[in-house]
């Protein structure tokens, strides 16, 4: 299967944009946020098509001319980068060690905190603490973004690295909290879960 690396780097940011939109975006939008002609976009819809990234639905027309709306299939969204070997090694060793009954989700906290250990010196001489752990995350395989709001801020993930785990139990998303939250040093509360059906998982940190 095709990886995201391997698609050229409009592609990819195409790819990137259709991840953020629930709705799907036509093809003046994603010329307008990509800044190249419909038939340049048109070109790449048609190969990314072809890999069965992407697929397309009529939108009801207003009068003018009809339009597609694009979104992400199923293969899509595999592309995105998940670094399944580091958290399945560090999953089934501490299962191993560790595993007691109702403890699991205390056992994927520490997990969290241990991954967190080598990038905490990074995050504590940034002068952007919540920007750069966003940053680590998108390293470890997470496609994430920061926002604000009022007096907190957000780190809005994408895709889960390990979504199948999570599904069987979601215990394992208190490895996410714990990362962000041991990064951080800070307490967070996480307000979506795409386990739970939501179409990120978000994570709010309060402005101290």
């Amino acid at each position: 299967m095709e990886t995201l690396a391997s698609l050229s780097h409009r592609q990819q940011t195409l790819l990137r944009h259709l991840l953020y939109s629930e709705q799907g975006l036509t093809l003046d939008q994603l010329s307008d946020l990509l800044e190249i002609s419909r038939n340049a976009v048109n070109q790449h819809i048609s190969g990314l098509e072809k890999l069965n990234c992407i697929e397309s639905r009529m939108l009801p027309s207003a009068g003018g001319r009809p339009s597609r709306a694009y979104t992400l299939t199923d293969t899509g969204m595999a592309m995105f980068p998940k670094q399944y070997a580091l958290f399945s090694t560090m999953l089934l060793k501490a299962i191993s060690e560790n595993i007691k009954g109702d403890e699991l989700e205390k056992l994927f906290a520490s997990i969290g905190r241990d991954l967190a250990l080598p990038f905490k010196e990074r995050v504590k001489n940034s002068d952007n603490k919540v920007e750069e752990v966003t940053k680590i995350m998108e390293e470890l395989g997470y496609e994430t973004r920061q926002s604000s709001i009022n007096t907190s801020s957000e780190i809005i993930a994408k895709n889960c690295v390990f979504h199948d785990l999570a599904v069987e139990n979601d215990a394992v998303c208190e490895l996410d909290r714990s990362l962000i939250s041991s990064l951080l040093d800070t307490s967070i509360e996480q307000q979506e879960c795409m386990v739970k059906g939501g179409d990120s998982c978000r994570f709010c940190i309060r402005k101290t």
